[in-house]
């Protein structure tokens, strides 16, 4: 116990260890903005549209894991929401960073909330359907994404490359840094349903995570790229993201 009866910070974070892990990604998506400072704008962009996604957790809940959170509303919790912001944001840095020709003509003029509503309604329908027809969590995640990607990623094929490279980059960061929280925290994983943590853990981690962070990048840079109407560039190398007009 720290001063005046309260718990020390390494005590609640590791009685809270979601909590440490959002703010861990919370940090990752920092650096990377202070990497990439020409794609600060575009990714709290990403990230803020991300963060109400947060509440989907629940579909996750208790048949993959059940953690301990600081405050529960419909099996979903403060540290859902700052988890979804900081990968929204991570995922736009690790997709398009390298690539920023892609998004020079992305915009939020009008329409960009009803694009964003049907790439969510499909992708949610699916994951809906999946799970009422008894698949697990992450198979009805799998079938959400699929459903995206066949209906609006072949309609923006210029999106799959960025796409890819989100899913492989985000597999990686994501289990880096649970790596680096498990180290720290190993009784964490107790916090996970059996079944989440069946099969191979590269390093410890759980394979369904790493599968979870990849379905993510790829869904989650179909779903921007259509909302904000993201344009393949047209003949020449196109401005950053922040100097592309209209932003």
């Amino acid at each position: 116990m720290s001063v005046h009866g309260l718990p020390s910070l390494s005590g609640l974070l590791g009685t809270h260890t979601y909590l440490a892990w959002a703010l861990a990604q919370t940090l990752a998506l920092a650096v990377g903005i202070l990497i990439c400072p020409e794609h600060r704008r575009a990714a709290l962009r990403s990230a803020l549209l991300a963060a109400p996604f947060g509440l989907i957790s629940m579909g996750w809940v208790p048949g993959y894991w059940q953690p301990v959170r600081l405050a529960s509303w419909l099996r979903t919790g403060p540290e859902d929401v700052l988890s979804a912001f900081a990968t929204g944001g991570l995922i736009w840095l690790l997709g398009f960073a390298t690539s920023p020709a892609c998004m020079a003509r992305a915009t939020w003029r009008g329409g960009w909330f009803l694009r964003g509503n049907l790439v969510l309604g499909v992708g949610l329908g699916g994951g809906l359907l999946g799970l009422v027809v008894g698949l697990s969590p992450l198979a009805a995640t799998a079938l959400g994404t699929a459903l995206v990607l066949a209906v609006f990623g072949r309609r923006r094929p210029f999106l799959l490359g960025p796409a890819l490279r989100a899913a492989l980059a985000l597999a990686v960061v994501h289990g880096a840094i649970l790596w680096a929280i498990l180290g720290v925290w190993p009784g964490f994983l107790a916090q996970w349903h059996p079944s989440g943590l069946a099969g191979i853990r590269p390093a410890g981690v759980p394979l369904s995570e790493l599968i979870w962070a990849a379905l993510t990048g790829l869904g989650w840079v179909v779903f921007i790229g259509t909302a904000l109407d993201l344009q393949p560039p047209v003949g020449v190398r196109a401005p950053a993201p922040d100097a592309a007009p209209g932003q």
